[in-house]
C-alpha cells in the first residue's frame, strides 16, 4: 500500500512539472523569435534578380559553347562574365588567370564547366 501511494505522489510531481514545463518552454520560444526579429537577426535581406541573385533552376544550356572572360581566377572554381553577366562556374581542372579567356564546354544542372580558349 505505501508503494501505491509512493507512486502516486511522484506520478503527480512528475506531471505537475511537466505540465508547467510546456508553457515555459513555448514562451520562451515566441519570446526569443521576436527578440531576434527586434535585433535584426532574423532573415531581414530580399533575394531578388535585381540585387543579382537568380533561381537555381536557370536554364543555363544557352550558355554552351560561348566564350567570356574569367573575372576570379579560377582555382577549378570561380566566376566569368558571359554576354555582360556574371557566372560562377567550375573549370574543366585546369588552372585559369584572372582576365583569360574562357569558353563554356559542359552544362551538367545548375553547373557550368569552362575551359580555356
Amino acid at each position: 500500500p505505501w508503494e501505491k501511494a509512493m507512486f502516486k505522489k511522484n506520478l503527480l510531481i512528475v506531471g505537475s512539472l511537466f505540465a508547467a514545463s510546456v508553457p515555459l518552454f513555448i514562451i520562451t520560444l515566441l519570446s526569443a523569435s521576436r527578440a531576434m526579429k527586434i535585433a535584426g537577426l532574423g532573415h531581414t535581406m530580399s533575394e531578388t534578380s535585381e540585387d543579382g541573385f537568380r533561381a537555381a533552376s536557370d536554364d543555363y544550356t544557352k550558355l554552351l559553347g560561348l566564350t567570356g572572360t574569367a573575372v576570379t581566377p579560377l582555382r577549378t572554381a570561380g566566376s566569368v562574365i558571359l554576354d555582360g553577366t556574371r557566372y560562377d562556374v567550375v573549370s574543366d581542372g585546369s588552372y585559369i588567370e584572372k582576365d583569360e579567356q574562357i569558353k563554356v564546354i559542359e552544362i551538367v544542372g545548375n553547373r557550368i564547366v569552362v575551359s580555356k580558349v
